[in-house]
């Protein structure tokens, strides 16, 4: 099956069945399962399958309120995680992470190439550069989710866990 990582990998020029191309627009799917979890005024869900990239709009859109968050990842073993919580004012804040011997590197995302010096560490607030609106939000998970990496016009401020 073609993935966003194998569609990355082609050398220019080759030719991509069109209807796998097809297929992969119409239900994108992560280069491994992934599974994820919310938090809903202070009630967490069980860790649950991630039903495809566009699943991730469905489950932004489902924080009703500043503090609600969920997390995704993959596992066996956790090698990549992203996270994103809703903010006063109807933004998130969304960071991505890399899992490493004994911890893990996080990015905390936001607009532009200025967000690669704001602050990221659990103690320090989330700053205008990094509040995105859903669709912004949407926009980098799914990105993530699909092996893409981050999308043009993003950039995240490191944090090590280790």
């Amino acid at each position: 099956m073609t993935t966003w990582g194998n569609i990355a990998a082609l050398d220019h020029g080759t030719w991509i069945d069109s209807q796998e191309w097809n297929a992969l627009l119409a239900d994108p799917q992560p280069e491994r399962p992934l599974v994820w979890y919310a938090s809903i005024d202070d009630v967490a869900t069980e860790w649950q399958d991630l039903e495809g990239i566009g699943h991730l709009a469905q489950l932004v859109n489902g924080l009703p309120h500043a503090g609600d968050f969920m997390v995704v990842q993959d596992e066996d073993p956790e090698t990549r995680y992203a996270q994103t919580m809703r903010v006063d004012g109807g933004s998130y804040t969304v960071e991505i992470g890399m899992c490493v011997p004994n911890g893990a590197l996080n990015l905390r995302i936001g607009k532009g190439a200025a967000a690669a010096n704001e602050p990221n560490s659990p103690d320090e607030p989330v700053t205008a550069v990094q509040k995105l609106n859903p669709a912004e939000t949407i926009q980098v998970l799914m990105s993530w989710a699909s092996g893409a990496g981050l999308p043009a016009g993003y950039a995240g401020a490191i944090h090590s866990y280790t």
